[in-house]
């Protein structure tokens, strides 16, 4: 059984009453929570319908055959979930260029809660139980990465599609204010370096002037596509990743004067793939 509860679009809740198959065809979340239950509970009060429940029939059945696993091939077919991968493998474990992956959307991540990395003294402060929209200015990002210049700490918050044409209108604003909300209030737990985690205590919120910087991802390799991109959604950074059937991918990188810092930094973490992932700034 799956529970769902909280603020969504009306027609959200029309789609799960009458087709549930078609919303989890046209949303990741809903896909997750329809595939893998077998009944679902949902709440919300912006459901004109009241309470709403959905059945999954399964037949299952046991069967006593050897199985084989082939070794898996690239297909040619690349979508949303390897562009969150590429942001992924970019920004994982990259503490060594004062870089902390805050949040990483499915697959290599997951939606439980967003951290942020105090470099100085090692301890890790994470809000949990984060509302997918908190107002309807503000959409919680993708992907948030945190990076640490020793005057102030900058989150990247992206939102990834599968194509750019996906991406909002003015989305770049409603991601920023989402973090930018978010840091103020106190976190849930915290960690210290070498500790189990604990209930955060105290009130103020323990990050130092957090400033967001809004960014698309989706695959493609237009230069024209991602500039329109970049305006439509009043962004400071593009990612386009061209992935090759060869199993090496190009990140093709459009950057505004505001994150121009980001140009070194991706020099350096390409630079670890051995020519396997390429990066290209325009």
């Amino acid at each position: 059984l799956t529970i769902v509860f909280g603020p969504a679009g009306k027609q959200t809740w029309k789609t799960f009453k009458e087709s549930p198959a078609k919303l989890a065809a046209g949303n990741g979340l809903w896909q997750a929570v329809i595939n893998l239950s077998n009944y679902v509970l949902a709440d919300s009060s912006t459901s004109e319908q009241g309470v709403l429940t959905h059945i999954i029939k399964r037949e299952l059945a046991r069967k006593s055959v050897k199985v084989i696993f082939k070794a898996a091939q690239p297909n040619g077919s690349f979508g949303e979930h390897d562009v969150d991968t590429a942001i992924h493998t970019l920004f994982s474990r990259q503490m060594g260029v004062n870089i902390f992956e805050s949040m990483c959307n499915p697959p290599g991540g997951d939606w439980s809660g967003i951290s942020y990395w105090d470099f100085s003294d090692r301890t890790e402060y994470r809000w949990t139980s984060l509302p997918r929209v908190s107002s309807a200015k503000a959409k919680r990002p993708d992907h948030i990465i945190q990076i640490y210049n020793k005057k102030e700490n900058i989150f990247l918050v992206i939102e990834s599609k599968h194509h750019a044409k996906d991406l909002e209108k003015d989305i770049g604003n409603r991601l920023t204010k989402y973090v930018q909300d978010l840091f103020k209030i106190a976190p849930t737990a915290c960690r210290e370096a070498k500790k189990d985690w604990k209930l955060f205590a105290e009130q103020k919120s323990p990050i130092p002037t957090p400033v967001a910087i809004a960014g698309g991802a989706f695959c493609g390799n237009s230069l024209d596509e991602m500039k329109a991109s970049m305006k439509k959604g009043k962004l400071d950074f593009i990612f386009a990743f061209e992935f090759k059937s060869d199993g090496t991918a190009v990140g093709h990188i459009l950057l505004s004067n505001k994150s121009q810092f980001l140009s070194a930094l991706l020099m350096i973490i390409s630079s670890q793939f051995k020519g396997g992932f390429e990066i290209k700034i325009y």
